[in-house]
């Protein structure tokens, strides 16, 4: 990892110049190692996100082993898995890109949630909400962290009959969603002088409803600013054959052809068509403003107008997340296993399961509302198979002993 250089992208620039559709997490964050280090950048960031890594994992590695007693061998093998990113494909340690920083959150977060449900333990849903904090300021896919983390408060508030005690942090649970947004919002208004969002969202989210819709569309708008928008973005899609409409259903996939063109739909189409369309006097911040303001309008009701083809196109993006359908298959069979487990055992083994596969499909369900479903944003879950394997060998050659004994 080390004597590999430093590797940059075409979002890198977004994050190194607090570009305005960037959350504030991994600016920042590149803003303090540049600061401290200068000229030594490049090498100083490396060093950085490996370190975070190997401290999240080996404290990831320890906890299961204290709270499992896994076999030693099994979790070599999971160290190996967890360090896969770092050395092979995505390089995140090499990367200016925000999963340097979110792949070591998410495993800190994942790890605090299995100590919470294993043990009861509430204080470690604090630490969770802490590392939240700094994980969803760096991708906002993870708010689907706070429901799961108030059912596993519900779930230990009932388990412990302590739902008067527990009271305060599900009040801060529930307003997490409050805290994150307003944290955002300030960081923009100090960093861009405009309180508001990361403005960005809007031009993902319209994209499927966009692909699967129709020339008719503009119909269902009644302000003619959208009318005229959408007829501009959709002749635009028309012309270079990004539609639905267009694909030879004998030859060519509808979600196939939607996840190779997705960059061409969203970004080279719906964006840069919207920052032509608003005004030319406009600055380029407030011109990603007024775009997502107006596509974020526009995305309900063309989704709503054409609900099953967008539904369809949702499934199979869903699906693509996981590989295949027998994998997502796989998982929800895994899921309802654990929870079967939780409920009649309450073994940590079942609890592990249950939680890992929920968080896998929680994440995918949450990046394919509107992104295609690229390894870039699904790989933090690529562990999870793994682990659970690994857990459920070391059940059942404890069981195997138990019994031979």
């Amino acid at each position: 990892m080390l004597n590999r250089p430093i590797e940059y992208f075409p979002d890198s620039e977004g994050y190194l110049q607090f570009n305005i559709i960037r959350s504030a997490c991994y600016p920042l964050f590149l803003a303090f190692i540049k600061g401290v280090f200068g000229a030594h950048f490049e090498f100083a960031l490396i060093c950085c996100q490996i370190v975070f890594g190997l401290l999240s994992i080996y404290f990831m590695i320890h906890t299961l082993n204290r709270l499992l007693n896994i076999n030693f061998w099994w979790l070599v093998l999971l160290t190996i898995i967890l360090l896969i990113p770092y050395f092979y494909n995505h390089h995140v340690a090499n990367r200016i890109l925000s999963e340097g920083l979110a792949y070591p959150l998410y495993l800190l977060v994942v790890t605090h949630f299995s100590i919470a449900l294993i043990t009861y333990n509430k204080k470690n849903l604090i630490y969770v909400l802490l590392f939240l904090l700094f994980l969803i300021q760096t991708r906002w896919q993870f708010m689907f962290f706070i429901p799961i983390g108030l059912l596993i408060l519900t779930w230990i508030s009932y388990r412990t009959k302590m739902f008067k005690a527990s009271i305060w942090l599900f009040a801060l649970f529930l307003i997490y969603p409050l805290i994150m947004s307003t944290l955002d919002k300030s960081f923009h208004k100090i960093a861009h002088g405009y309180y508001l969002n990361t403005p960005w969202r809007g031009v993902l989210t319209i994209t499927p409803a966009i692909y699967v819709a129709d020339k008719l569309d503009y119909k269902i708008f009644e302000d003619e600013n959208e009318k005229a928008f959408f007829k501009i973005v959709f002749d635009k899609l028309q012309q270079r054959k990004l539609t639905i409409h267009q694909l030879d259903s004998t030859t060519q996939d509808e979600y196939y052809y939607y996840f190779v063109n997705f960059n061409n739909i969203a970004i080279e189409t719906v964006l840069d068509e919207g920052k032509l369309f608003v005004s030319k006097q406009l600055s380029e911040n407030e011109k990603y403003i007024a775009v997502n303001r107006l596509t974020k309008k526009m995305t309900y009701p063309l989704i709503f107008d054409n609900f099953i083809a967008w539904s369809k196109l949702y499934i199979q993006n869903f699906i693509h997340a996981f590989g295949n359908s027998r994998y997502c298959l796989l998982y929800f069979m895994l899921l309802f296993f654990g929870l079967y487990g939780l409920l009649k055992y309450e073994t940590p083994s079942f609890k592990l399961v249950a939680l890992l596969s929920l968080l896998t499909i929680a994440n995918n369900a949450v990046v394919a509302i509107g992104v295609h479903t690229i390894k870039r944003l699904t790989f933090y879950n690529d562990w999870v198979l793994f682990i659970i394997l690994f857990v459920l060998l070391n059940a059942l050659f404890k069981l195997s002993k138990a019994h031979a004994n």
